[in-house]
């Protein structure tokens, strides 16, 4: 191993900021708040979507 060569240590640190910035994505927030404006939070609620076919309601469920 060169380790005193100032180019290896160079390409290592080049390395590790490439794999940080490629793993950083995959890795779970500490945040509450979501990474994006479209980006649903965990803190609201879900909302029901009613079924429609042609614009009225599909049968079995009444519109809410």
């Amino acid at each position: 191993m060169p380790w005193n060569d100032w180019q290896f240590w160079t390409v290592t640190l080049l390395a590790v900021a490439g794999a940080a910035a490629v793993l950083r994505p995959l890795l779970p927030s500490r945040r509450d708040a979501p990474k994006c404006p479209g980006c649903p939070s965990d803190r609201q609620e879900p909302r029901s979507a009613t079924l429609t076919i042609e614009g009225t309601p599909a049968r079995g469920r009444e519109a809410p």
